[in-house]
């Protein structure tokens, strides 16, 4: 049986979608995976160093990354969509439009962000990163949750 798929979407796929990726990995249910990639992302690129440093700093390995633009296989093999931005999620829904209902704020698994955006910290401080990557773990408990009843509610829709 074919996994479902978590997609963590950003803008270059160097800072927030690929902590998010490697922050919910641990958590996921066996039959299901996560990857990520990025708008605007080049192929290839390394997570920044920044962002493997603050999950480093967890016991997370981020250097194993490297950077994809967002592309129809991805959005076809994805069950979910993660964005970090009301933006991100207006240009996800505008380049595919058929996959709008896979398209989800991160902060809205968070009861406290009030479905805010997660700014970029590319190029910002070691300080700017540790908050973002804070942001994104406060999502995590609500995306597993949603993650663990997903199959029950798509089968009684």
């Amino acid at each position: 049986m074919k996994p479902q798929v978590v997609l963590f979407v950003c803008t270059g796929n160097v800072c927030r979608s690929p902590m998010a990726e490697y922050l919910l990995r641990p958590g996921l249910p066996k039959e299901w995976e996560t990857g990520s990639a990025g708008l605007y992302a080049a192929t290839g690129a390394t997570a920044s160093q920044e962002a493997i440093d603050v999950l480093a700093r967890r016991k997370i390995d981020l250097t194993p990354h490297r950077s994809r633009p967002l592309n129809r296989e991805h959005v076809d093999a994805a069950s979910i969509v993660v964005v970090m931005t009301r933006a991100h999620r207006e240009q996800f829904r505008a380049r595919f439009p058929e996959a709008e209902d896979k398209a989800y704020l991160l902060t809205t698994f968070d009861p406290t962000a009030g479905g805010s955006d997660i700014g970029d910290p590319i190029g910002l401080t070691g300080a700017i990163y540790e908050e973002t990557c804070s942001r994104l773990e406060a999502a995590m408990n609500g995306m597993l949750c949603y993650i663990k009843t997903f199959n029950s509610e798509r089968k009684t829709q």
